[in-house]
């Protein structure tokens, strides 16, 4: 396998953990009753290079869900490389220094 391909399969991993971790501890409801009460938004993140990758992100009845990123209209884009997506996932960096990198 190439490294791209690698690089992809563990990004696609990252994303479904932290998927799950946020359905676990996050109360989502609450979070959208106070910050968002009476908009649906959507949050698509861009990853240089690897656009095809789903990830598009959406709260319905309380859950992160993943949605089709070519169908829906996102409230929110977020465009990043894959390294940098890593070095958050991995606590090398900062969401805040990604940001602004």
């Amino acid at each position: 396998m190439d490294l791209k391909k690698e690089k992809e399969k563990l990004i696609e991993k990252i994303l479904q953990k932290s998927l799950e971790l946020i359905n676990k501890e996050v109360d989502l409801n609450e979070f959208k009753r106070t910050y968002f009460p009476d908009e649906d938004r959507t949050l698509f993140i861009n990853i240089k290079g690897m656009e095809h990758l789903n990830t598009g992100y959406t709260v319905k009845d309380g859950r992160l869900l993943t949605v089709d990123k070519t169908k829906d209209k996102p409230t929110v884009i977020i465009t990043l490389s894959e390294d940098v997506l890593l070095a958050i996932a991995l606590g090398e960096m900062s969401i805040m220094s990604a940001y602004l990198y």
